[in-house]
């Protein structure tokens, strides 16, 4: 018989990181030493911008419910591709923390919301609109890394 008792198992250890680190790849896919760091699930970054989207969606949700419910077609607008694009620019905004220094056209180009939307809205960079937008939507990425024994 096994006499040895068994701790038990300590639910912390599956909840999400408050921050999470994209390193931005270059089209080969290799690192570019740039990093960016969003806020996790549990942050209140993230919990105040999944709020505010809850609410528009609920919103939208009445709305569409009092025209059925008066007996009318539901005349809501549909969400272009430029304004579902500037939605997600939003999200990755709020939830964006920081990013590691970098320079454009040879001066410094620190991390704010305004140089954040100028790289997210230019098609040029759609490489880093991407990353970011996959990163985000991918809860695994703030999964806490156990310690190595």
């Amino acid at each position: 018989m096994d006499t040895e008792t068994k701790k038990p198992f300590d639910i912390a250890a599956l909840a999400a990181a408050d921050e999470g680190d994209l390193h931005i790849l270059d089209g080969a896919g290799k690192k570019t030493g740039w990093v960016w760091t969003f806020a996790g699930p549990g942050h209140t970054a993230t919990i105040a911008i999944d709020r505010e989207q809850s609410a528009r969606y609920i919103a939208r949700e009445q709305a569409k419910e009092r025209a059925q419910v008066n007996g009318k077609k539901w005349k809501g607008g549909d969400e272009t591709p430029e304004e579902l694009r500037e939605r997600t620019i939003g999200y990755i905004i709020a939830r964006l923390l920081r990013w590691t220094d970098i320079e454009l056209e040879g001066g410094p180009f620190p991390c704010t919301p305004d140089n954040a939307r100028k790289i997210l809205a230019d098609p040029r960079y759609g490489l880093v609109f991407d990353q970011a937008n996959e990163f985000l939507r991918d809860e695994k990425d703030f999964t806490k890394r156990s310690a190595k024994p």
